[in-house]
């Protein structure tokens, strides 16, 4: 019988729980260079690395630089570099920092600067709002010509030209992405820009910068950088080619004081993130939200969307069948993580609004009146106004449902289980990881009870076959 989930492959007893890790929409990846949905909006916190987060890079925050290089016309934004050698824009001491990790050949990364870094430039950087520092991480499995791009930029800086040629670069990435010549090809962007083509030739022949390049390569991956673009404003975390309105959003928060949420306090070694945390029943260790005995001996991780249709569909038809037959019995353990998809405008709300009914004890109830009730709010621009009176019927608190509601307090504890899902390589919901004793299944959309109870029984009797594909997720 052909089966419709995917086959799995070993992984270590579950899938560790992680924070704002960015293989994230929009953006470049080692293992995803071409990944969709790239206009999704994200800002994750940022956290210590021992959380397993990205935290902010080194020239994080605004710095006094002491020899700044104004270049060409004065009235232009001003051009420099940190203490840290890294090239900026901008007034070294704007009280916001926004550090830039990028690859010239990523195609997000030129999309972001075609599109939404004039932006940035025009209402940030030249009024002395925002100091733009760039660092280089070039994805060299999937963008050879990658780094030697970024030597060539810093070549052109030796002659105070670096942000001429990042911007040819990147207006010229497809005339020089792929070919093997491509070296030859910046020599020739260095004379169109009026360099001493001699020292320009002899920096990049002889690797002059090649150490400075991998040197951000490096603080870029301590910081959780793993993709491109990637963003780090102040304290907080963007990540991917994404909209002006999310770096207006993120900016102003960086203006205004505020932090991300605290990072969670790393779990003790040996401890499951998903395993159920006593001291708060309901909730793994790593906060997600579960149904079934503790000790059941197959868990289920579904990723899901309260304004997906097939996550509709999966909740009426084959969930139901799943809890009376698995959950039900003490076989399985369903943990929820929200994953909301870019197309659904309404998803990340309702999803907050089961996050504050569980402040008050009533998360599932919240999840099954949003999917019963899906077509009365999908699509609606007073959706948040419609989730208010769920809340009502279902006698929670108005006035602290409202409140968690309107200010945004659950906005973090979404995102973290989107951060997770797109970690974890997931494209679309519902999505579902079926683990036991190290041995996971995946399963790909609202598919029939029938494979479902298939690929649990093959679980549970330890009859599986095949090459295993279920992802790690580090912490």
């Amino acid at each position: 019988m052909k089966r419709f989930y995917e086959s799995t492959r070993r992984v270590p007893g579950w899938l560790l729980v992680t924070g704002a890790l960015l293989l994230l929409l929009g953006a470049c990846t080692q293992t995803s260079p071409q990944n969709p949905g790239a206009d999704q909006a994200t800002a994750a916190p940022v956290a210590a690395a021992t959380g397993g987060q990205p935290q902010p890079a080194a020239a994080a925050t605004p710095t006094n630089v002491p020899a700044v290089k104004s270049v060409g016309d004065p009235a232009a934004v001003t051009e420099g570099q940190t203490a840290e050698g890294d090239w900026f824009r901008g007034d070294p001491n704007a009280p916001v920092t926004l550090v830039e990790f990028s690859d010239y050949q990523c195609p997000f990364c030129s999309r972001h600067v075609s599109q939404t870094a004039p932006l940035i430039e025009d209402q940030y950087v030249k009024k002395g709002l925002v100091k733009h520092v760039f660092k280089d991480f070039p994805l060299n499995s999937i963008h050879p010509q990658a780094a030697k791009a970024a030597e060539a930029a810093q070549c052109a800086g030796a002659q105070q030209q670096f942000w001429a040629m990042h911007d040819k670069l990147f207006a010229l990435q497809q005339a020089w992405s792929g070919k093997t010549e491509a070296p030859e090809i910046f020599k020739e962007y260095a004379v169109d820009l009026g360099l001493d083509s001699a020292a320009f030739n002899e920096c990049l022949d002889s690797g002059q910068f090649a150490a400075e390049v991998a040197k951000d390569l490096q603080e870029g991956a301590q910081s959780g950088v793993t993709g491109t673009p990637a963003f780090f404003i102040n304290a907080w975390f963007v990540s991917g080619a994404q909209s002006f309105e999310v770096f207006q959003q993120t900016i102003s928060k960086a203006q205004s004081g505020q932090l991300p949420a605290p990072t969670p306090t790393p779990l003790p070694q040996g401890v499951d993130p998903f395993a159920p945390d006593p001291a708060h029943p309901g909730l793994t260790y790593s906060g997600y939200h579960y149904r079934g005995n503790s000790a059941a001996p197959i868990l289920i991780i579904e990723f899901s969307d309260f304004q997906c249709p097939y996550c509709l569909q999966h909740y009426q038809q084959a969930e139901p069948k799943i809890d009376t037959n698995w959950v039900d019995k003490d076989l399985v353990r369903m943990v929820f993580v929200h994953f909301p998809l870019p197309i659904h405008p309404q998803a990340p709300k309702a999803a907050e609004a089961s996050e504050c009914a569980a402040t008050q004890g009533k998360f599932w109830e919240m999840h099954d009146v949003l999917f019963s009730k899906q077509a009365l709010w999908s699509g609606k621009s007073n959706a948040p106004e419609i989730f208010k009176t769920y809340a009502h019927d279902l006698g929670l608190d108005a006035g602290k449902f409202n409140e968690c509601l309107d200010s945004g307090q659950m906005e973090a504890k979404v995102q973290d289980g989107l951060d997770l899902g797109q970690q974890a390589q997931v494209r679309g919901t519902p999505n579902f990881f079926l683990i036991k004793d190290g041995q996971g299944t995946r399963i790909p959309g609202a598919l029939p009870y029938e494979q479902f109870d298939q690929a649990l029984t093959e679980i549970l009797t330890g009859a599986q076959q095949g090459p295993q594909t279920a992802p790690t997720v580090t912490q």
